[in-house]
């Protein structure tokens, strides 16, 4: 600023003489401007991260006073990923500023939250299933956004039924990730509970016996008992008694032995064959569809005839009479 000054002149008789001049100060001298060296930051799990002027600033001064210390910028989000211009800019107490700038990288490695359901899904008709990481995501987040999402597995062949774990991974835009596991539940009809669905079971009713020779596929029979031997297992036969007019026990396999078709309803029974001079010529108790025209403790078989049953069933409550004709 101004300054007063004061001169004063004395000669060699001593006789003196005053004068005053303004002197005008002034600093034009901008400070010393220093930073750091350039440095990385991470965000935080927000996504934010916030600097000082105490971060950048590494020493700046001034021949004077320094008045203040600014930079330009002091706070960042997912949007600064990468390097940053940072300038401080130092003023010294007579509006003497000077500049500089530094490199702040903005990183972020907050893995992303991820969050999961558990979902029940049914078996198509082909007893397949595809899900979606759509299905299985319930909300997971990052602050700087989800780049993808994905399942270890989408896409299920038969599976067994019931539980299944899958796992969900997210990856956010940044490259950071996180995995988390979930529960799919499968379900379709199990007719024998075996975990494996009927439509890729090959044994539907768990009875060791495949579907395709299976005489009653439907319902367990291992013994595949069919005592009319009509091709439907006695489990699931609904066919009605019914007693043929006659049978030809030549050996051919066609029609060889007395079948009584329906006699699986009736475990009880007994039956007895006379011929038609009233003796009886055969007899069983559970008859099980299985005479071939032989009498009953002979080895030959008897002529072709009429011959008269007589039939008991339900332990002797009903009874059915009738003729059949054996014939070669």
């Amino acid at each position: 600023g101004d300054n007063t000054v004061t001169l004063t002149v004395t000669d060699v008789n001593g006789n003196s003489a005053k004068a005053t001049a303004v002197v005008t100060v002034e600093d034009n001298i901008a400070p010393i401007a220093s930073c750091s060296a350039p440095f990385t930051i991470q965000l935080d799990e927000t996504g934010s991260a916030t600097i000082t002027v105490d971060d950048i600033n590494n020493g700046s001064s001034d021949n004077c006073e320094i008045e203040s210390l600014t930079i330009d910028t002091t706070n960042f989000d997912c949007s600064n990923i990468g390097d940053n211009n940072v300038t401080l800019t130092v003023t010294d107490a007579y509006g003497n500023s000077s500049s500089v700038t530094t490199v702040v990288t903005i990183i972020d490695v907050t893995d992303p939250i991820v969050i999961t359901q558990n979902i029940s899904v049914e078996l198509d008709e082909t007893g397949n299933a595809t899900i979606s990481a759509e299905d299985i995501d319930d909300g997971s987040f990052d602050a700087c956004g989800i780049a993808t999402l994905s399942l270890d597995q989408t896409t299920f062949s038969c599976p067994t039924l019931g539980d299944t774990t899958v796992t969900l991974t997210v990856i956010d835009n940044n490259g950071n990730s996180a995995s988390e596991m979930a529960i799919v539940t499968f379900t379709s009809d199990d007719l024998d509970n075996d975990g494996i669905a009927d439509v890729c079971d090959d044994d539907l009713d768990g009875d060791g016996v495949d579907n395709d020779i299976d005489n009653c596929p439907t319902v367990s029979n291992p013994n595949q008992a069919d005592i009319d031997r009509n091709g439907i297992g006695d489990v699931c036969d609904q066919g009605e008694l019914e007693i043929p007019k006659g049978f030809s026990p030549n050996g051919d396999g066609v029609n060889d032995e007395f079948i009584i078709a329906g006699l699986h309803k009736y475990p009880n029974n007994s039956i007895q064959i006379y011929n038609r001079y009233g003796n009886m010529v055969y007899e069983s108790n559970n008859y099980q569809n299985y005479w071939d025209g032989v009498s009953s403790g002979k080895t030959r078989k008897l002529p072709a005839a009429p011959y008269f049953y007589v039939l008991s069933i339900n332990g002797g409550t009903q009874i059915v009479k009738g003729w059949l004709y054996i014939n070669y």
